[in-house]
Formats: structure tokens, sequence, C-alpha cells
């Protein structure tokens, strides 16, 4: 698959997982995880081709990744949910409980370091794979996780990478 290919699908796929952000607790839609599950399964193919990986290879870096991804994205969402309560805490017009406050401020920063230390155990976790494999394969992700914050930013108005509202024209 192309590049271009891949990150049209992605385009879709993100649209498709933002449409629904003002219903927090909704589960993702069975059309947005099959889009999903597509690109990580097109996404899998590409990094086995790149990286040269055996099959055996192939399917532990999959189970390693499904696993670690999993834990991250609970983390994110529980992270964003303290957000929220912090948000909540800090509008305008209300009195913010100091105490209250400390607290969700502690826990986002735990939250932080919780997601870097999964980033750091799944690393550990990929021995099957070379050095130079395991830094072929964060590259690849890191691409791959690039192109789907521009698309982001993009549906939202915003200019990739720079976070600021596009002007008419495209112009900055």
């Amino acid at each position: 698959m192309t590049c271009r290919r891949m990150a049209g699908l992605l385009a879709v796929l993100v649209t498709l997982g933002t449409a629904g952000l003002a219903a927090q607790s909704r589960e993702p839609s069975a059309d947005v995880e099959m889009l999903r599950q597509q690109v990580e399964e097109r996404f899998s193919e590409r990094v086995r081709q790149e990286l040269g990986l055996s099959d055996d290879q192939a399917e532990k870096l999959r189970a390693t990744s499904r696993e670690f991804a999993l834990k991250r994205r609970d983390l994110f969402r529980e992270e964003r949910r303290t957000r929220l309560a912090l948000g909540e805490q800090m509008r305008p017009g209300s009195a913010a409980d100091q105490d209250s406050v400390a607290r969700l401020t502690e826990k986002i920063g735990q939250s932080r370091s919780d997601v870097s230390r999964s980033y750091q155990d799944e690393l550990e976790a990929m021995t099957f794979l070379t050095p130079v494999q395991r830094a072929r394969y964060f590259q690849l992700r890191e691409r791959l996780l690039e192109r789907v914050r521009d698309a982001q930013s993009r549906r939202q108005g915003m200019t990739p990478r720079a976070g600021r509202p596009r002007l008419r024209g495209g112009l900055r």
C-alpha cells in the first residue's frame, strides 16, 4: 500500500473517530473499529516488509503492540476524564476547590508518567527484534501517529504541527 493511500485511509479513520467526540462515554462505532483494524493490519504488513520480519517476529510484534496500545488507550481515556474534571474545577465563575485541583493535577502528572513507562515497557518487551528493527519500528509508528495528528489538526481547522488556525486560502 502506498503512503498516500494509507494517509487517505487514516484521514477517513480520524474523521470517523472524532465525529462523535461530544459523547465521550460512547464506545467507538463498529465502522470506526473496522477502519482502525484495517489501518493496523496494513501498518503491520508494511512494518513486516520494511523490517524483514519472520512470521514469528511479526506475530509477536503484533501481540505486543496491541497489548501496550490497549493499556495506553485506557491511560489516555482516564487522563482525559481527569482533565475534564479539572476543567470543571477551573471554570470561570466557580470557586475551585484547592485540594481537588491539587489531586487532579497530581493525577495528570502520574498519568503522563504511566504513559511514558508504558512506552519503555513496550520497548523492553520487544527482545525478539534487533535494536535496529526496534528503532525502525518506532520511526514508522511515529510517522503514522504524526499523520494522524496532522489529519486531526486539519479537521479542527488548525495548521498541522503549528496549532494555529488556518487563514482563508491556506495562508498562515
